[in-house]
């Protein structure tokens, strides 16, 4: 069931993902910065391929944001279950937010939209395939 959640979960944001992409087309910081970069004024650290077009939402953002809103969704049907699971879960995904910034990638608003979209449609996957059972404490 888990897995069967997860890939749901996956399909669901993947898709939703391009559809965002394709109706914002939001200039990546290479593209916004261009003439500051050329003028020697500006500097964006650029770690890997060059990126110039779909900046919003964050593709990485999103598979980490859902695949911790799962995560989250499977430990909270344990006993064991602590905040400190949760927080622990959201803090890593959000490292991967980080570095799509620090890589030059993306702004940070293309990030926390990743990181909406990703846990926004987790969500209801986990509720309907798996059946979102919340403890009343943590």
């Amino acid at each position: 069931m888990n897995i069967l959640v997860l890939t749901v979960s996956g399909i669901a944001g993947g898709i939703s993902l391009n559809l965002v992409k394709s109706a914002i087309h939001s200039p990546r910081p290479l593209t916004v910065f261009a003439p500051g970069i050329a003028a020697g004024r500006v500097y964006v650290n650029v770690m890997f391929e060059r990126l110039y077009f779909n900046s919003f939402p964050s593709g990485h953002s999103q598979t980490a944001f859902t695949v911790a809103t799962v995560l989250i969704w499977v430990y909270l049907q344990s006993d064991k279950t602590k905040l400190s699971n949760a927080a622990f879960i959201f803090a890593f995904a959000s490292l991967v937010g980080l570095s799509r910034i620090y890589v030059g990638a993306h702004f940070p608003s293309d990030v926390l939209g990743g990181a909406l979209l990703g846990s926004v449609t987790a969500s209801p996957c986990c509720y309907f395939i798996g059946g979102w059972k919340p403890r009343d404490q943590w």
